[in-house]
């Protein structure tokens, strides 16, 4: 015997004072009555079962006076067998063939004496003519295909790996890898089984596919009788054609259903009943677009844009594609793996009690599934290929400000992960450096553009906006310092909605923090930070592409960052590091530690990922087998002269030397953001050269130079990490 966990409802129901007739419905051959017999034999000394279909005459039981003493006396009478009130449940199957017998549950109910269950297909429930229903005298319950829940029951998965399951899910652990490939296998199984009961049963049994597809064939061509028997003239080629276009319009690449595909002519007013049919049997699943992803989303939706899912995943695969059931249970999930796993997510999501809804636009892209939970909107994403890491519509409706979210999840092969943004970013990029060198055209966001407004000059930042923006096909205006009105005959809150209204993106490289944050707040538009007093992004992600392509990895590196820790880079790399699980050092004076607010809050990020900080003056120890040594200019743009005095003497004892590297070991790299003053070949290094009797600052040239520094490999990568945050936050088309 299947469990099933609608037995657990059945027994919450038996249990109740004063209980109205439960009505089971749904699809044909999902299991109803056998769950409700075998219910009836744990919890009742006696049971009468009724079937409309099987028990000729039984309809007349039902006839002429509909009052409960009748009914029983017929019952009694037509079944000859035990009646003890508070102990017999009834049962009446297939109850769309007796209109009336649903009309008399009322007289039944209030008599009191018995406890009775109505089951049928829903179809029939809901289209046979029905003089008047029992509205609030029954209790109905929707039942569906076995969950994977219950398929992994089925076969042999004991409750401490559910355990197991559940503790990783909330903790955001890895599955155990030998637990993990045996339930993705089983996936992949029950994608091809399905959730109808004597179908599992029979995989089970035998494990015997090809009895798994004829019966799945089987119940398909029941479905076609369904649809014949109580469909009417020309609703019943209308539902038929729907019916039979399920898989092939699942398989178009926008999921979308499609009317002219079918009909040329046809027009959704004509077709609204049958599409009702189809989602009224169970059969198919209506998955509706909604105007945007928030509560509630029942009036948000538009009824006529929707996809349409069929009820159970197997019976999908046996509908059509042939021989997929082969690949799949080989592990290749490439084969039609979009639609498929879309289905087979919106059979569970169905099946756990909620509605189906899609959101797309052409603004945002596209979400797979949002779903209202409660108050809250929870985002889906479903992938079938290895480019999980890429969803640049679920980045985007993320970022929306007035957009409120509960859990947003990408379901994928892979094992459970918590991807920080950073690592989001990180994975893209070299994605797109790859593309690169391949000669890959990346040009997906022709037609749009992107405004860069520089307060501070740069080079890297600029041409990095500008030749990612031109390969992702966009155009870009350049506004330098004397180029704009912002801040100084135009508020901030202005300019963000003049550009916003004219450009698809907005970067900001400049002074306070609060600007790039005003910026965002008014333009309606994605704003980047490329640069300000207090963090520095766009670097980070550079930085740890960089350091990640050497080594091989992130987590557990030593950073040690070597200068004036206060400021952008000091505090960006605390931040990178510690939310990667990386071990950062401030190697300093203590006039120079970063700030203790967010030293607290950077602390908070290492507990959770691994990581550290610590701060030190003494550099030896903080350089002591380090992987990466890092330093930045001393002296930042905008700050005045009379501070190079200062500078100078207090972190010269941090100058990154060969001494210094050699500390570190042989191993170590070297990293810089540029421009560096490592020599006197500049007009600024020239200066202080003269003027301070030096012939470097923060790094040696020697150092520089030297095979252990990836400067220009990481300046090389500002270009494709900043692609991959605008594709990110701009949505490919």
């Amino acid at each position: 015997m299947l469990k099933r966990e609608i037995s657990e409802k059945l027994k919450l129901w038996r249990t109740q004072k004063n209980k109205k007739a439960l009505c089971i419905i749904g699809a044909r051959q999902i299991g109803k009555t056998t769950i409700i017999r075998e219910f009836a034999k744990q919890e009742y000394e006696n049971f009468i079962e009724i079937n409309f279909i099987l028990d000729k005459g039984a309809e007349k039981i039902f006839e002429d006076k509909l009052d409960a003493d009748t009914i029983i006396e017929n019952l009694t009478a037509f079944k000859m067998q035990k009646m003890e009130p508070g102990k017999t449940l009834v049962f009446l199957d297939e109850i769309q063939e007796c209109p009336n017998a649903r009309c008399a549950i009322k007289f039944l109910v209030e008599d009191g004496r018995f406890d009775y269950i109505e089951s049928g297909s829903l179809l029939g429930v809901r289209y046979k003519e029905v003089p008047s229903y029992a509205v609030g005298f029954e209790e109905i319950v929707s039942m569906y295909p076995m969950n994977f829940r219950e398929f992994l029951r089925a076969n042999g998965v004991q409750d401490t790996t559910f355990t197991t399951l559940q503790f990783c899910y909330e903790n955001h652990n890895e599955v155990p890898t030998v637990m993990h490939e045996t339930l993705l296998k089983l996936f992949a199984t029950y994608i091809v089984v399905g959730g109808m009961p004597d179908v599992v049963q029979t995989y089970v049994d035998t494990h015997d596919i090809g009895k798994v597809v004829r019966l799945q064939r089987n119940i398909l061509e029941l479905y076609r009788q369904d649809i014949s028997k109580y469909s009417e003239g020309a609703e019943k080629v209308r539902i038929k054609a729907i019916f039979d276009s399920i898989a092939s319009q699942l398989d178009d690449k926008n999921r979308r259903f499609i009317l002219n595909r079918i009909d040329e002519n046809g027009r959704m007013n004509r077709y609204e009943n049958s599409f009702m049919w189809l989602s009224d049997a169970g059969v198919a699943l209506p998955s509706y677009n909604v105007t945007e992803p928030q509560a509630p989303l029942q009036l948000n939706e538009k009824r006529n844009l929707f996809k349409l899912f069929m009820g159970d995943t197997g019976l999908l695969c046996a509908s059509c594609m042939e021989n997929i059931q082969f690949e799949l249970l080989q592990g290749n999930m490439d084969v039609n793996m979009g639609s498929i796993l879309e289905n087979v997510f919106a059979q569970s999501i169905k099946s756990g009690g909620f509605s189906l809804n899609y959101f797309e636009s052409k603004k945002y892209g596209e979400l797979d599934f949002v779903i209202q939970n409660g108050l809250k909107i929870d985002l889906l994403e479903i992938k079938s290929g290895n480019d999980y890491q890429k969803h640049s519509a679920l980045n985007k409706v993320s970022a929306v400000e007035n957009w409120k979210f509960g859990r947003k999840i990408v379901f994928c092969k892979g094992n459970v992960e918590q991807k920080e943004e950073i690592e989001y970013f990180i994975n893209l990029a070299a994605d797109y450096k790859e593309k690169k060198k391949q000669g890959v055209a990346v040009d997906t966001l022709k037609g749009k553009n992107v405004a860069l407004i520089f307060e501070k000059t740069s080079t890297r930042t600029r041409c990095s906006f500008e030749v990612a923006a031109h390969d992702l096909g966009m155009g870009s205006t350049y506004l330098d310092p004397t180029g704009s009105q912002i801040g100084k005959k135009e508020s901030i809150a202005d300019t963000a909605r003049v550009l916003g209204r004219m450009y698809d993106g907005i970067e900001y490289r400049g002074f306070g923090q609060e600007v790039v944050e005003e910026l965002a707040k008014h333009a309606g538009v994605p704003v980047w930070n490329g640069l300000t007093n207090e963090y520095h992004p766009t670097q980070m992600i550079a930085d740890m592409l960089t350091i990640r392509e050497h080594f091989g990895d992130l987590k557990g590196r030593k950073l040690v960052y070597m200068g004036d820790a206060r400021y952008n880079m000091g505090n960006s790399l605390m931040i990178a590091c510690t939310k990667l699980g990386m071990h950062f050092v401030a190697c300093t004076t203590k006039k120079y530690f970063p700030n203790a607010e967010l030293v607290a809050q950077c602390e908070e990020y290492a507990k959770a990922s691994g990581g550290s900080i610590t701060l030190t003056e003494d550099v030896q120890e903080g350089t002591k087998d380090a992987d990466v040594i890092y330093t930045d200019v001393w002296v930042s743009m905008g700050e005045p002269d009379e501070v190079w005095t200062e500078r100078i003497h207090d972190l010269t004892p941090y100058k990154v030397t060969k001494d210094v590297m050699k500390n570190a070991g042989e191993k170590a790299i070297f990293l810089h953001c540029l421009p560096a003053f490592h020599d006197l070949k500049t007009k600024i290094g020239k200066e202080m050269g003269e003027r301070f009797n030096l012939t470097d600052m923060e790094v040696t040239d020697e150092v520089f130079e030297s095979e252990q520094s990836k400067v220009f490999d990481e300046a090389e990568n500002r270009m494709h990490t900043i692609k991959a945050v605008m594709v990110a936050t701009l949505g490919e088309r």
